[in-house]
């Protein structure tokens, strides 16, 4: 068997891991360099933001990037503007006007512990908070619940065209815009009791941002001080399935693009 290849004074080499941990060593040089870039990647793109948020309501409303946002808001609002002058229909009577949770005070506490006390028992929490808030500052004037709809609604187009922008998605205004305008939404819109599908949306377009901003987030580097703990622990098994998530990449994102036009469709 041939013997291993010794140093000068008949000891092995150095390991690459402490030829890394040695300050003039090419590998932490380039580790150090690697480490500048993203950090003022993270300080360029958290300075653009403070600096927008520093910007006053009407001035961040003007900026160009909120304009496409606005007209998706201002076509659901002229598409839906009968709605404001529409009562409570069907189902609305039932489980809004005649539901004694959303009339009285101490009905919030029913809404979120007792749902027994409602009528057929639904659990839906948010939704109900949502009535109960309502009738305290407009009791039952049905203007302000519809309000409310076509808002939810208008966001949700917003959202959805945010999104789709942020993956690439050709045409994602207009793609946003057919979704606002889309007659297949009138009735969750316009039915008051319906905005549960409403809500169902908004929380799931803001699950979808929220996990591409965790995913571009650690791409970054910037959730390193967070969870670096987690990250060392795992770092031996990221290694090994760097290769194979490289190679995915390409069809998560695919998915996810058509998860989310799906969903508009």
């Amino acid at each position: 068997m041939a013997r291993k290849r010794r140093g000068r004074k008949g000891q092995a080499p150095a390991p690459p891991e402490a030829a890394a941990r040695d300050n003039h060593s090419p590998q932490r040089l380039r580790l150090v360099k690697e480490q500048g870039v993203r950090q003022r990647s993270a300080l360029a793109g958290g300075g653009a933001t403070t600096a927008r948020l520093n910007q006053s309501p009407l001035r961040r409303l003007l900026d160009p990037a909120s304009l496409p946002s606005l007209a998706l808001l201002g076509m659901v609002a002229l598409a839906y503007w009968q709605a404001f002058f529409a009562g409570f229909v069907w189902d609305d009577n039932k489980f809004i006007l005649e539901e004694a949770a959303v009339r009285e005070w101490g009905g919030l506490l029913d809404i979120w512990l007792n749902p027994r006390a409602l009528t057929e028992s639904h659990y839906w929490p948010l939704l109900y908070s949502g009535f109960w808030l309502e009738h305290k500052l407009w009791g039952f004037a049905p203007a302000g619940y519809h309000a409310v709809n076509v808002l939810l609604h208008g966001v949700n187009s917003a959202l959805l065209w945010r999104l789709l922008a942020r993956l690439q998605v050709p045409g994602a205004w207009l793609i946003a815009a057919v979704f606002a305008l889309h007659p297949v939404h009138v009735e969750a819109v316009a039915w008051v009791i319906a905005r549960k599908d409403l809500l169902a949306t908004l929380f799931y377009l803001l699950a979808v941002a929220a996990w591409l901003r965790f995913r571009e987030a650690s791409a970054s580097g910037s959730l390193q001080g967070r969870f670096a703990p987690a990250a060392g622990a795992s770092a031996g098994a990221s290694q090994l399935r760097a290769p194979r998530a490289a190679a995915g990449k390409g069809r998560r994102d695919g998915w996810l693009r058509s998860g989310v036009g799906a969903y508009a469709a």
